[in-house]
């Protein structure tokens, strides 16, 4: 088992080697428990940083450390995962990002495809998230590269509208 601390003190549940192998699917394996965003995660190992790839070992005690977006790479992942979260209707990893202000600065950014997280959290049917981002003042007028509008169609495919 991998036995886990935040900076605080406080320990997370601990994670079996099963279900991760290196620091990369821990990191996904925290995301997906506790709505720490990926690009905010820095593993500690005896006060190491661990890269992506580091293979893990039981037993073994980590850090978990939130950093805040402060490099332009750093700043780059972020707007990637904000549309994947958006796109996966992960309402509390976007709530820890809206909690940095990059949500606010970057919410009407578009991916390949022309989709806004806006347009992307519509097309999934991921109300809550739709909500969020308009609470924050996305632009619900901004199209694809495909010309679709989030509000010109069913969220999802279903009748729910926001």
């Amino acid at each position: 088992m991998l036995r886990i601390c935040q900076m605080s003190g406080e320990e997370l549940p601990a994670v079996s080697l099963k279900k991760v192998r290196d620091v990369s699917a821990l990191k996904q394996e925290l995301r997906r428990l506790h709505g720490f965003p990926l690009c905010m995660q820095q593993l500690l190992h005896n006060d190491n940083s661990l890269d992506p790839a580091t293979k893990l070992e039981e037993p073994m005690d980590l850090q978990l450390v939130i950093v805040p977006i402060s490099e332009m790479r750093q700043f780059y992942d972020s707007l990637d995962e904000m549309l994947d979260v958006c796109h996966t209707g992960q309402t509390e990893v976007l709530r820890q990002l809206m909690d940095t202000g990059l949500v606010e600065r970057a919410k009407d950014t578009k991916d390949r495809r022309g989709y806004t997280p806006l347009i992307s959290a519509s097309d999934r049917g991921h109300v809550e998230i739709a909500r969020m981002l308009l609470d924050i003042g996305a632009d619900k007028k901004f199209r694809t590269n495909r010309t679709r509008r989030p509000f010109f169609w069913q969220l999802g495919g279903g009748t729910q509208r926001l």
